[in-house]
């Protein structure tokens, strides 16, 4: 079911799945880098997927964006050392943004194994993310407000039985501007010239140009963001080669696999329409925490940002 954070363009689905499937993710040693090393460590996956990624993905497209959801090229799966504190974990890093060059206006992301909280300093807004939660930021949350990650005060919760080290993981599901590109392309090729929806595919397409922001820092730190072109920081070295990973992700049969019923549970059950349920009152309370959202959290190893994944500017 979808939550109401309190924050514009955030999206929050709590209990996506169920914790046997939790488990399974949790465990995969196909999504994620599983050796003991640095207490912040990431797995890339570009353009091919592992199958439960777009599972993932399907339960986001048919809980929020039954219409226009593009299907993400890029998985980065973290992984959380707890911390040192007598088994206290502190998972965080700074408010930044995800790179609006690379990355197009959707970010979703999936929480494993531990809560944590993600805060957004302008707001004053801090969110609960709970295990086997997805949440989506668009719009105001993805553009304008940063975001970062810090541990939940209020969790003191012993962690599940297959989680003896008390570790958090997370999956970040992130679409290639230039991949996107091209979707929104064939999509708009689909489409009558003067219709509004080819002009909507138009205005979404122009949207690299139109990011002022971005090209405020470039111009700004020309040797930090020295993004010359759109493919710059991406897989991808031209449109032809952004084209052939477009055709290659819409003939990819695992496009269209789903969880089961079971998988799912307790939770949500598919269905058709794409209409979430919205929580308010007591559950919403209970999600959502204000407590000014400053700094990087409560310790935990420092952030390392990667320009051709994140920015800070203002």
């Amino acid at each position: 079911m979808e939550v109401q954070t309190g924050v514009e363009g955030f999206h929050l689905l709590i209990d996506a799945f169920s914790e046997t499937k939790e488990r399974d993710l949790f465990q995969s040693t196909t999504i994620f880098d599983t050796s003991v090393g640095d207490a912040r460590q990431g797995k890339r996956h570009d353009t091919t997927l592992p199958d439960d990624m777009y599972r993932l993905i399907n339960i986001v497209r048919e809980r929020l964006f039954p219409n226009d959801l593009v299907t993400p090229d890029e998985c980065t799966a973290f992984t959380y050392q707890r911390g040192k504190d007598g088994g206290k974990g502190k998972p965080s890093f700074p408010h930044h943004f995800d790179s609006r060059h690379k990355w197009s206006a959707r970010i979703i992301g999936v929480s494993l194994g531990a809560p944590c909280m993600m805060y957004f300093p302008p707001t004053g807004i801090s969110v609960v993310l709970p295990r086997r939660s997805i949440y989506v930021m668009t719009n105001k949350a993805r553009y304008v407000f940063k975001h970062g990650i810090k541990q939940w005060p209020g969790h003191d919760s012993a962690p599940p039985e297959w989680n003896p080290n008390d570790l958090r993981k997370s999956l970040t599901l992130r679409t290639n501007k230039p991949y996107e590109d091209s979707v929104l392309r064939a999509r708009m090729n689909l489409t009558a010239p003067n219709s509004a929806q080819h002009s909507a595919l138009e205005a979404e397409l122009e949207e690299y140009k139109n990011n002022k922001r971005s090209r405020a820092l470039r111009e700004k730190y020309p040797d930090v963001y020295s993004f010359s072109t759109e493919f710059v920081g991406t897989p991808y070295v031209d449109k032809n080669v952004a084209d052939d990973a477009r055709r290659f992700v819409e003939s990819n049969p695992s496009m269209n696999l789903r969880f089961t019923k079971k998988e799912l549970e307790p939770g949500f059950v598919p269905f058709a329409g794409g209409q979430g349920q919205r929580l308010s009152g007591a559950a919403l309370a209970a999600s959502l925490a204000k407590d000014g959202g400053v700094g990087g959290g409560g310790g935990g190893v420092g952030y390392r940002a990667n320009t051709s994944y994140d920015d800070d500017g203002d």
